[in-house]
């Protein structure tokens, strides 16, 4: 089978396939994303005419090892952090605009936490 006859069907076989096999859920999400990315690419390329990945339910995390009780941790205090760490290791800002999907290097600069304090930040008070 090639990727051009790669079917929503196929993708939710793959996906319970790794379920039996025990792999964890984040690992699924990992794969499942992965391959996302790479019908994307492809759509974009006219390579392919759809993502197969679409709307295919991904296994929701038992648990991150992070303590649940960090006020404000969400996805965006992540990216904020993922962010302003590249821009703080001297990344072009266009880069990490295009990384984060931005439309907008208005929208990016928002993310940019420099001139806050690490202690003001959700990410710092997470104990591992």
């Amino acid at each position: 089978m090639g990727l051009r006859s790669a079917a929503r069907s196929h993708v939710i076989a793959w996906r319970k396939d790794m379920e039996r096999r025990g792999l964890a859920p984040a690992t699924i999400r990992r794969m499942l994303s992965a391959l996302s990315s790479l019908f994307d690419y492809l759509c974009e390329r006219s390579a392919v005419t759809g993502n197969p990945v679409d709307g295919v339910k991904r296994p929701m995390a038992n648990g991150t090892g992070l303590s649940a009780e960090v006020r404000g941790l969400c996805v965006h205090s992540l990216r904020a952090t993922a962010a302003t760490n590249a821009l703080s290791h001297d990344f072009d800002i266009a880069k990490v605009q295009e990384w984060l999907g931005h439309a907008n290097v208005s929208t990016t600069c928002l993310y940019d936490r420099r001139k806050s304090k690490p202690e003001d930040s959700p990410t710092f008070r997470v104990k591992y």
